[in-house]
């Protein structure tokens, strides 16, 4: 809402300035525009930020993304999906620990095919400009074939979690595993 009440009333302003024949109008128009996507970009944060709702599903949707990554056959699939939810040199970790923890070496190399991720709760511990920490539980379920029969398998997690807008999209860009337990 904010967003939209901003644009009108630049639009409004810059048409003033156009009429009245202003001499410095681009610079005037430059400053005006920095200015919305500065109010506009700080009212995103804050709802972002401020939202606990949103938050949890923000976490979710990126826990998400990594997990369903390994749906994709192929290496260099798998590793160029997840990169678009996870950053830095969180991606490298990210890539080697999951797929670690999704073959089952004792299993005669069985994978786990992931059913379902579900966020139990995030709590904020800090936001600064760039970045969003929380504190996240979760439960991953999923199934294990071998040896001609199917296991239900579900871990839960709890994690500090780091976020941050990364070329326009939000993306996983620390993350401290706490505690894993099988249940």
């Amino acid at each position: 809402m904010f967003g939209l009440v901003a644009v009108l009333a630049l639009v409004a302003f810059v048409t003033s300035l156009r009429k009245a024949g202003a001499t410095r109008f681009i610079a005037v128009l430059v400053i005006v525009i920095a200015t919305a996507l500065s109010a506009w970009s700080w009212q995103t944060w804050r709802e972002v930020q401020l939202n606990p709702d949103r938050l949890q599903e923000l976490v979710g949707d990126l826990l998400h993304n990594v997990y369903r990554s390994f749906d994709y056959r192929g290496e260099e699939a798998v590793y160029d999906v997840l990169a678009r939810s996870v950053t830095g040199d969180l991606l490298a970790d990210v890539y080697l620990e999951t797929r670690k923890g999704l073959e089952l070496a004792n299993q005669g190399g069985a994978k786990v095919k992931v059913k379902t991720i579900e966020v139990l709760n995030t709590d904020l511990i800090e936001a600064d400009d760039d970045a969003i920490s929380v504190e996240a539980r979760w439960n991953v379920a999923g199934s294990v074939g071998h040896w001609g029969h199917i296991h239900q398998r579900t871990n839960a997690y709890h994690a500090n979690v780091t976020m941050r807008v990364v070329e326009g999209a939000w993306k996983l860009s620390g993350l401290e595993i706490l505690q894993e337990e099988r249940l």
